[in-house]
């Protein structure tokens, strides 16, 4: 039996790199036992069709055969969400059998017969044999007036039955499927449960041709997190009744691949920063200190309940559900963090996962339930805002691609999310690199870190830093006894959170210069905590110990020496409570004021 041909991959391939305008065709095939269910025209409307022809959210409506609402079509899914890179000529439609008025070609056998040639079957699966039946790998369809896709819409129920008997779970072969992730064909019933095929499974096979490929890998992720959220989870089956009307928009991380988008690389931090929506023209924040797609990282977008995400977020059938009051963006969506960790070779994401916002994985098990865990998915959960970072539930940490592997942790932070409601935009603050929780071992940051939540550097630990350390407002940094924090030149520790430097007469904590006689720049507060204390501290070689700007902590017991100009440096409303310190060869001054 022949195979697919192996060159359609690159031609598939190279057609949609260079060039933005696709034919695509629609074989309608009938079995010899299953005869088919609608007229044409419904599935070339659903198909093809522009202008909002395919678009009737009434019940009832002329449009849909069953008269379900629909959403839009096929086409101007593909062509809104690829934002205009990817459009359908006009010679795009349904394929007649040669010399045929009738669109639907008549196969040789029964339903039964092709579906037995399961995915993985040694003599081809029901797509392939389908294709060569039909001798669409042959002129006219190959060459001549060449379809670069080709869907096979087969009379009657799709068959999503699942044999999952004996040692190898068997995939029938008329289960919804691409040829290959890309590749030139995939396969689906006229009917889904009994009803008209909607166009969200369509959507969904026909982003394996392209190349998309499942956000869950299975192994690692449950995909129920994020689930309703992706086309190509089960996204494709977004709408009022659960039947792939409004299938969910295609992720970030697949638009930015495949040239649709051009995000916004951070890699440093921003405050007060605002993600603004976009439905035509998307903002994608792509988090990564290396400026790129590649390592683990994360891609922020603000994504609303809007065009084809109507029914984003929403649990299948519970469209009409009342929200969770205390939801703050419950009702219009908000910011989505996508989690993306590369695989082994970097060619792929091993996988694209949604921070839930309410840490909540749905079950399925109820639908109510269902549904408002989906609704409290985006960020923020409430009014008063959200942090996100490797300690806080939810956090940043990446998961570990096998069983011996530990958890990755993340230096990644997002702090203070906050919904703005006049402009239904998310504002927060972004921080690249950070340091969370207890170093055990001597370390060193090359990079600006920021402490955000909390750090403890546990006693008898030689931390060096390479670039300022930053202890952000509400964050607390604790050092403990015997232990030394080494300063490169030019750089310094800012404190605008907290500080609990616990030293002891015979093992004080030690601030000092990483390299000989070289000074750095001193401990810094700023509008610090004040309850901030350093207490039993040798401060060695700054070019002043410490500053204090309209902060007033407790320093006592310190030793400040060798200061190029002040050991302690006194600003705005700062009142210090200083006890028994003592200091030695400060250039100008022991205090300023």
């Amino acid at each position: 039996m022949k195979k697919i041909k192996f060159i359609l991959v690159f031609f598939v391939i190279s057609q949609f790199l260079f060039s933005n305008e696709i034919k695509v065709g629609v074989v309608l095939v009938e079995f010899s036992n299953v005869p088919r269910n609608y007229d044409v025209s419904y599935i070339e409307s659903m198909m093809f069709s522009t202008g909002d022809l395919w678009n009737n959210e009434n019940i009832g409506n002329d449009i849909h055969p069953e008269g379900n609402p629909v959403f839009g079509s096929f086409r101007e899914y593909w062509e809104q969400q690829s934002h205009g890179h990817l459009t359908f000529s006009d010679s795009s439609g349904i394929i007649y059998p040669q010399g045929s008025n009738d669109p639907w070609h008549q196969l040789n056998n029964s339903i039964e017969f092709y579906d037995n040639y399961y995915l993985g079957h040694p003599e081809g699966n029901a797509l392939s044999i389908i294709v060569d039946e039909l001798k669409l790998e042959e002129d006219p369809y190959y060459t001549d007036s060449r379809f670069d896709y080709i869907i096979i819409i087969y009379a009657g129920n799709t068959q999503y039955n699942d044999d999952k008997s004996g040692k190898r779970r068997r995939i029938h072969g008329l289960w919804p499927h691409a040829s290959g992730t890309p590749g030139r064909y995939y396969i689906l019933g006229e009917k889904h449960d009994g009803v008209f095929t909607h166009i969200g499974g369509h959507c969904h096979e026909f982003g394996h041709c392209i190349g998309l490929q499942h956000l869950a890998d299975g192994k690692h992720e449950d995909p129920f997190e994020v689930d309703h959220f992706a086309l190509m989870e089960v996204g494709g089956m977004n709408g009022p009744t659960g039947n792939g009307a409004c299938p969910a928009g295609v992720n970030p991380y697949h638009k930015i691949k495949k040239g649709w988008v051009t995000p916004i690389y951070i890699s440093d931090i921003k405050k007060d920063f605002k993600i603004e929506y976009n439905y035509k023209n998307p903002n994608y924040y792509v988090i990564n200190p290396r400026g790129d797609l590649k390592g683990n990282l994360f891609i922020l977008e603000n994504r609303l309940r809007d065009g084809f995400d109507k029914y984003t977020g929403n649990a299948p059938m519970m469209a009409d559900v009342s929200y969770d009051s205390s939801d703050c963006n419950a009702n219009d969506g908000g910011l989505l963090i996508w989690r993306v960790s590369q695989g082994n070779n970097g060619s792929r994401p091993s996988w694209i996962h949604l921070v839930c916002a309410d840490n909540e994985i749905s079950d399925n098990s109820n639908k109510i339930l269902e549904h408002l865990s989906y609704s409290r998915d985006p960020f923020p959960v409430l009014s008063s805002g959200q942090n996100v970072n490797r300690l806080t539930i939810p956090g940043t940490n990446f998961k570990k691609l096998s069983t011996s592997q530990e958890a990755l942790t993340s230096g990644y932070a997002f702090q203070n999310i906050l919904w703005q409601p006049s402009d239904s935009s998310v504002t927060l603050d972004i921080y690249p690199e950070t340091s969370e929780g207890e170093i055990h071992k001597n370390t060193y940051f090359k990079k600006t870190t920021y402490v955000v939540n909390s750090m403890t550097i546990k006693q008898n630990v030689v931390l060096t830093l390479y670039a300022d350390l930053i202890i952000e407002e509400y964050a607390t940094l604790t050092v403990e006894q015997n232990s030394v924090i080494n300063f490169v030149p030019g750089t310094k520790l800012i404190i605008k959170g907290k500080i609990l430097a616990n030293g002891s007469t015979e093992n004080p904590v030690v601030f000092s210069p990483a390299m000989g006689e070289n000074q750095w720049d001193g401990i810094e507060f700023i509008n610090a905590d004040n309850t901030s204390k350093l207490e039993n501290c040798i401060i060695n070689q700054a070019i002043t110990g410490i500053r204090l700007i309209d902060s007033s902590p407790k320093i006592k017991g310190c030793l400040i020496q060798n200061s190029e100009y002040f050991g302690i440096s006194i600003n705005g409303s700062s009142d210090p409570i200083m006890q028994d310190n003592s200091f030695k060869n400060c250039g100008k001054k022991n205090i300023v004021r």
